[in-house]
C-alpha cells in the first residue's frame, strides 16, 4: 500500500491555513473571543499537532484560537522539545509546556491554576478582559478554575465552530482519500483472514499489523472481530473464539492518518450465506443506494435518513429493532432510537464528527454541503443468522456522491449482490 503515499500531493500549509481560516471566519461570525479545545482531534484540527497520551493522560495537551493570528499550543513539557524542532507552522512564543496533564487521572489543581494563569495572560495581553469562549469539553475541577480565572468571560456552545469545518478542502479530501485507501487494505486482510479454525484475536491483530505497518497516527478502536454467538447481541469486544463453519461473522475496523479518519465494517458468514444473512445484506444496501440518491448539495440531513429508513422499513426490519430506551436529553421522536437501523455521521479528525444523520436529524436537520465527509453506518444485529453494519466512507459531491470505501465491493464477492 505504500504507493499511494506517493501519488497524492497534499499542501499542508494550505490545509493549516484553510483549518485556522475556517474557525477565525466562524468565531467572528458568531461574536466568540476564543476557543479552547483538549480532545486530541480538535487540538490536531486547529494547530497540526499529534501525540498519543497513555491511557489516563488524554487532557495531556490542549490549544487555545483567537479571532486573528495563530493558534496557542499547550504540550507536555516531555513534548517540548521536539516540537520547537520541528514545528515550524506555529511561532514559538505561541508554545507553552505542560508539567502535568490538566485533566484525566493526573490532573493536579495547582497545575490547572498554573495553565488558567498561562490562558488568562495570553488573553490579557491580545486585551481581551472579557468576552465568549467556547470550549470542547472541560473536568469539573477545570470549569471551576476556568471560571475563578476569566470571571468576566462566557462559556457559549461550540456548535458553530464544529459545523463550520464539516466542508472540507481540496486538501482534506486527498487525505480521506489515502487514509481511507489504508482501511480498505485492512479489509482485505481481515476477509482474508477470517477462516475456520482461526480465532477472532489472531485476525484482529493481523488488522492491527497491517495498519501500523502503514504507519497510521492511532488505530481509532480496536479492531472488533465477532463470530457465532458473538455476533448477536452485539458485543464490542474482540475474544479468542475460534470461528467454526456454519458462524456468522462481522469486523468493525477504523485508524486515522495524517490526521483523517477512515472506517469500514462488513459481515457475512464462514461457509455459504445463508438467505436470512443475504436478504439483511440487500436491505443494508438497498437502503444505502436509497439515501445516496438524495445525498447531494442543498439536500436536508433529515431527507437523507428519511430515504434510507424507508427502504428498511419495507424489508420489515424495524420488528428486530430492540427495545432500547432514548438517552433522555436528547430530543428524538424517530422510530428508531438513534444510531440503530438506518444511519450517518460525519467523520474527520475525530472519528464521530457533525452533522448527524441518524433519527436526530429529523429534530435536527442540517443543510449538506458539497465535500462533506460522513461514514455510513446502516446496521441490524439479528438472532440466528447474524447481523452487522455495513459502513462506508462518502463524500458529497456534486451533483452525485463519491463512495471511497469498497464495502459493496468485498460484500459482492461474499453476497453475489448486486
Amino acid at each position: 500500500m505504500s504507493y499511494i503515499h506517493e501519488v497524492a500531493e497534499v499542501d499542508f500549509k494550505a490545509l493549516r491555513r484553510h483549518r485556522v481560516e475556517t474557525l477565525q471566519k466562524t468565531m467572528r461570525a458568531n461574536g466568540i473571543d476564543a476557543y479552547f479545545v483538549c480532545l486530541s482531534g480538535n487540538v490536531r484540527y486547529m494547530t497540526d499537532f499529534h501525540m498519543c497520551p497513555e491511557s489516563g493522560m488524554e487532557m495531556s495537551y490542549a490549544s487555545l484560537l483567537l479571532q486573528d493570528g495563530e493558534p496557542y499550543l499547550f504540550p507536555l513539557s516531555g513534548d517540548y522539545e521536539w516540537i520547537v524542532r520541528r514545528i515550524k507552522w506555529i511561532p514559538h512564543a505561541n508554545i507553552f509546556p505542560l508539567r502535568l496533564p490538566i485533566g484525566g487521572i493526573h490532573g493536579d489543581p495547582e497545575a490547572e491554576m498554573h495553565f488558567a494563569s498561562k490562558v488568562r495572560a495570553i488573553l490579557d495581553k491580545n486585551k481581551l478582559a472579557r468576552g465568549k469562549l467556547a470550549v470542547d469539553s472541560l473536568t469539573s475541577s477545570l470549569e471551576a478554575t476556568f471560571k475563578k480565572a476569566l470571571p468576566k468571560f462566557s462559556f457559549v456552545s461550540q456548535e458553530p465552530l464544529l459545523y463550520a469545518r464539516t466542508i472540507r478542502s481540496d486538501e482534506e479530501i486527498k487525505l480521506f482519500e489515502l487514509s481511507t485507501a489504508i482501511t480498505n487494505g485492512a479489509a482485505l486482510v481481515a476477509i482474508e483472514g477470517i477462516k475456520e479454525g482461526v480465532r477472532e484475536c489472531d485476525v484482529a491483530g493481523e488488522v492491527a499489523r497491517f495498519y501500523f505497518r502503514e504507519n497510521v497516527d492511532i488505530i481509532t478502536w480496536n479492531p472488533q472481530f465477532l463470530s457465532g454467538p458473538n455476533v448477536t447481541p452485539y458485543l464490542r469486544l474482540t475474544t479468542d473464539r475460534m470461528f467454526q463453519y456454519g458462524d456468522p461473522w462481522y469486523f468493525d475496523i477504523g485508524a486515522q492518518y495524517l490526521g483523517y479518519c477512515s472506517t469500514i465494517s462488513l459481515f457475512g458468514n464462514i461457509g455459504k450465506p445463508p438467505e436470512a444473512q443475504r436478504e439483511k445484506y440487500k436491505a443494508l444496501y438497498d437502503s444505502t443506494q436509497a439515501a445516496l440518491k438524495v445525498l447531494r448539495p442543498g439536500a436536508m440531513s433529515s431527507e437523507v435518513f428519511a430515504a434510507g429508513d424507508k427502504v428498511l422499513e419495507e424489508y420489515g426490519y424495524k420488528k428486530y429493532l430492540p427495545n432500547v430506551p432514548d438517552v433522555p436529553f436528547i430530543s428524538c421522536k424517530s422510530p428508531i432510537p438513534p444510531r440503530i437501523g438506518w444511519g450517518a455521521e460525519g467523520i474527520g479528525t475525530l472519528p464521530h464528527e457533525r452533522p448527524d444523520m441518524t433519527g436526530i436529524s429529523i429534530q435536527r436537520p442540517a443543510r449538506l454541503e458539497k465535500n462533506m465527509v460522513f461514514r455510513f453506518h446502516p446496521n441490524f444485529f439479528v438472532e440466528g443468522p447474524g447481523g452487522g453494519r455495513l459502513k462506508n466512507m462518502v463524500v458529497v459531491g456534486d451533483p452525485t456522491p463519491r463512495i471511497l470505501t469498497k464495502t459493496f465491493d468485498y460484500g459482492a464477492r461474499i453476497f453475489d449482490y448486486p
